[in-house]
């Protein structure tokens, strides 16, 4: 036998055992990839991003594929009909917004996506929808439907019922328009709300970055919005718009330093001179200017103090933490009391204390 027969031998057993190796490190790293494709990491790029739940309802990051996804036709008016490839999910939803500002569009956006999530809508946001500033939104593409039915509420702070068979069609499209100020039009999807509703990276590497610098190993992070500004209007006064009295905010820092021990506080607010007046605790107070920051700064803490008004409802809904607020906004017994309800607008695991 020649003596390079085995060599030969061991040199086509090294390659094989390399090509194994090979193939195994190959499907590891796809796996892992594929994997990370799947889960959010925030700061990352989300055009890609993609979420599938039921057979209409989708959820894509992506402008481009998001308009692949829908097919545009011409209809005999000139205008343009939107229909998805399949014809058993050919209706919309989208909203109309109020105006109003940051908590107010929140709620908007929650309850389009809540609300498509219950029924198997394809909700639809139109680019100019202001939130896009803050939120890296999905579905976003600018749409003309027809044969549109309306969901409205009549007041702040309660929830109604989008189908109900006496007023609205289920086979049309439809437009939300109106302030949906409650926790049930999301009930039964929050998850999804909360995947959907990521801040921006800039405002959160900012808060991140302040909160850090004022943090400490083994304390809880507590943020306390205080709304003041437009609630002093006399007009909203007289409506019941009511503005927490400082026993309110004292109130919850004591309930906080005995449940969670170790706190350290931080104060956020459209008065903040009033709060560095009056607040004689030891709190952190926000420089911030700009919104946006704020919000952050407030899904970042453990737990959220809310004093009155939907943008701190947020703050605290987002961080996910202990909420505690003022029971008594609206103001009782006024006439926005009469049109509020409670158990629409307060989760019921939120801590009220008056």
């Amino acid at each position: 036998m020649s003596l390079t027969t085995p060599i030969r031998r061991r040199k086509l057993f090294t390659i094989y055992i390399l090509a194994l190796i090979c193939s195994f490190l190959y499907i590891t790293l796809t796996q892992t990839r594929e994997k990370n494709a799947m889960e959010y990491i925030y700061g990352t790029d989300r055009r890609n991003e993609l979420l599938n739940f039921q057979d209409c309802f989708k959820i894509i990051w992506g402008r481009n594929a998001f308009n692949d996804f829908i097919r545009r036709e011409n209809i005999a008016n000139g205008r343009n009909s939107s229909t998805y490839r399949e014809f058993s999910c050919n209706h919309f939803m989208e909203l109309t917004s109020m105006g109003g500002r940051i908590g107010n569009q929140l709620f908007e956006i929650a309850a389009l996506f809540g609300i498509s999530f219950e029924y198997d809508y394809i909700p639809i946001i139109d680019p100019s929808f202001p939130l896009l500033k803050y939120f890296d939104l999905p579905n976003v593409l600018r749409m003309n439907l027809n044969k549109l039915s309306i969901c409205s509420p009549e007041s702040f702070g309660i929830y109604i019922e989008c189908f109900d068979n006496l007023k609205y069609n289920k086979g049309f499209n439809m437009t939300i328009h109106g302030y949906f100020q409650s926790w049930k039009y999301f009930k039964n999807s929050s998850d999804t709300i909360r995947e959907i509703l990521k801040i921006r990276t800039t405002y959160m590497q900012t808060a991140r970055l302040f909160l850090q610098d004022h943090s400490k190993v083994g304390f809880k992070n507590i943020c306390i919005h205080v709304r003041r500004a437009d609630m002093n209007i006399d007009s909203n006064q007289r409506l019941g718009y009511a503005v927490a009295p400082i026993s309110f905010i004292y109130k919850a820092i004591n309930f906080c330093e005995i449940n969670f021990k170790k706190a350290i506080f931080f104060v956020l607010s459209d008065d903040i001179k009033w709060c560095r007046k009056n607040i004689k605790r030891d709190v952190k107070f926000s420089s911030f200017n700009d919104p946006g920051y704020d919000l952050a700064l407030m899904t970042l803490c453990d737990h959220v103090v809310v004093t009155s008004g939907t943008f701190g409802w947020w703050g605290a809904w987002l961080s996910n933490g202990t909420a505690i607020y003022f029971n008594d906004y609206p103001r009782p017994n006024s006439l926005l009391d009469e049109q509020f309800s409670r158990e629409d607008y307060y989760p019921p695991n939120w801590i009220g204390l008056s």
